[in-house]
């Protein structure tokens, strides 16, 4: 006889997963900056475990939080309030990294993007500054060694 509680994926889970996915349910009552990037790591051990589509919504939901929380732009009701440059740092770097997950779970599973670089109002320049050029240490290379400054940055 096959029990139908064997059959659920939430079984098959490890024991942490499992834990963290029902305390993301009780955090998304309440949502904070966290809550994010709880969503945003937690798609990582979904991709990890072959569950790509609960991982790619998990980012759909960070990206949309992202959102109602005003992270990609400068609001008029964040202008009264004083953030200090740590929690400015923060709210740049939590949609840095909702744009980053979104474009590489795009890309992976063939779906389109949700956030649009274009909608965003960032301030400060999140490129890595390079002063000195990056040489390659590769001896079994049969090239010459190439020197560059080049900077990729995924858009």
């Amino acid at each position: 006889m096959v029990n139908a509680a064997n059959d659920d994926v939430e079984d098959e889970q490890p024991l942490l997963v499992a834990v963290t996915s029902k305390l993301i349910d009780k955090e998304l009552k309440k949502p904070q900056i966290t809550t994010i990037q709880a969503l945003l790591l937690l798609s990582v051990i979904h991709c990890s475990s072959s569950q790509d589509t609960k991982g790619w919504l998990l980012v759909g939901d960070a990206c949309r939080l992202a959102i109602d929380f005003g992270l990609h732009g400068v609001d008029e009701q964040l202008a009264s309030v004083k953030l200090s440059p740590t929690d400015v740092k923060v709210r740049n770097n939590t949609y840095l990294g909702c744009l980053v997950f979104d474009r590489l779970w795009a890309l992976y599973l063939g779906r389109p993007f949700c956030l649009q670089c274009e909608t965003s109002d960032l301030e400060g320049n999140f490129a890595p500054q390079i002063d000195e050029p990056w040489e390659s240490q590769m001896s079994y290379s049969a090239f010459p060694v190439v020197r560059t400054t080049a900077t990729s940055w995924l858009v």
